[in-house]
Formats: C-alpha cells, sequence, structure tokens
C-alpha cells in the first residue's frame, strides 16, 4: 500500500482492495470530459497526501459493467470505502450481537412483568445462563 493510483478493470478488482481494510477512494472518470483534467488534477494531489490507502481510477468507456455496479450515472464521480465503519460494525456485532433465544427470554419476562414478580432482576440473570448453556 504505497499511495499509488491505479487503473482497475473489474468490480472483483475493487472488492479485493476494499476487503484489505484500508480506505480506498475510487475516481470515474471518462477522457472527453471537461471536468476530468481538473478534478483529476486534485485526485492525484489527494493521493499523494494520503500515501496509507489505494486510489483507484477507472474509465467508464472501458468499464461500464463497474459502473453499473455502482450505479454510477455522470462522470467525474468519486467514491470512498469507509475501512473504520466497516470495523465498528463488524465489532458493533460481535459485543451486542444477541441470541434469538435471549430476545424471547427477555419478551417473556417483560411480558410477565408483575409487581412483586422481580421480572427485571430475573431478566438481568437470563444472559449469563444462556451463554453458559450454550458453551
Amino acid at each position: 500500500m504505497d499511495g499509488s493510483m491505479k487503473e482497475v478493470k473489474s468490480k472483483a478488482e475493487i472488492q479485493g482492495f476494499v476487503a484489505s481494510w484500508a480506505p480506498v477512494f475510487v475516481f470515474f472518470w471518462k477522457p472527453l470530459c471537461l471536468l476530468f483534467k481538473k478534478m483529476g488534477e486534485e485526485f492525484y494531489d489527494f493521493h499523494t497526501k494520503f500515501p496509507h490507502g489505494y486510489f483507484l481510477v477507472v474509465n467508464v468507456e472501458e468499464q461500464p459493467e463497474i459502473c453499473q455496479a455502482y450505479s454510477i450515472s455522470s462522470v467525474p464521480y468519486f467514491v470512498y470505502f469507509e475501512y473504520i465503519k466497516r470495523s465498528l460494525e463488524d465489532d458493533f456485532k460481535a459485543v451486542v450481537g444477541v441470541s434469538p433465544v435471549l430476545w424471547m427470554a427477555f419478551v417473556v419476562f417483560l411480558l410477565l412483568n408483575v409487581n412483586g414478580w422481580q421480572a427485571l432482576f430475573w431478566a438481568s440473570i437470563i444472559p449469563v445462563i444462556v451463554r453458559n448453556i450454550s458453551l
């Protein structure tokens, strides 16, 4: 990952870079686009300032299937894949992931929350019991 720009030829190639957990910037361009020159210069400057990311370039005339996959309808167009968001989503699933058995037990306890039954106390013990049973 040296921050260099690379022209990609397939959606699978882009997904390979995205799977690397590094920031990925994709620039969709068209050779005859008037804005391309200015936007291309900005993209080039940006890639020199951030060497820890992947900077990919897609020629929309040569790669229409990639444009369709990412719903690109006009150029120039930038796509940024956030690696931080993906890592936080994975951590959230690992930490907060709740089994269906636990959800159902808690719903039952909420429905049976009768005065004097201390349902919230028992509901707080259920996760420990379910976790020990599933191990």
